[in-house]
């Protein structure tokens, strides 16, 4: 019996409205793309660019996803100046 491969999560999207949530709802369906749609209150309201900082410090998957994203940036900037 051979093992299938772990499936991770391909993607995350941010949506700013209801259109764009309906948009990722198809495609992840139709294409079983595994993603996570990520909207405020499931895409009813909408998201301004300029709280997206506020967006990212507020939902947990986003901020480890910000804070792993520094680590390396950090570690990368460690081997560059040695």
């Amino acid at each position: 019996m051979t093992r299938r491969k772990p499936n991770y999560l391909k993607c995350i999207v941010i949506v700013h409205g209801k259109s764009e949530k309906q948009i990722c709802n198809y495609i992840k369906s139709k294409l079983r793309f595994h993603m996570e749609i990520i909207g405020k209150e499931k895409g009813q309201k909408s998201i301004q660019i300029n709280g997206l900082q506020n967006l990212f410090n507020k939902d947990k998957r986003l901020s480890a996803i910000v804070l792993k994203r520094e680590q390396k940036v950090q570690r990368l900037q460690k081997r560059a100046s040695t």
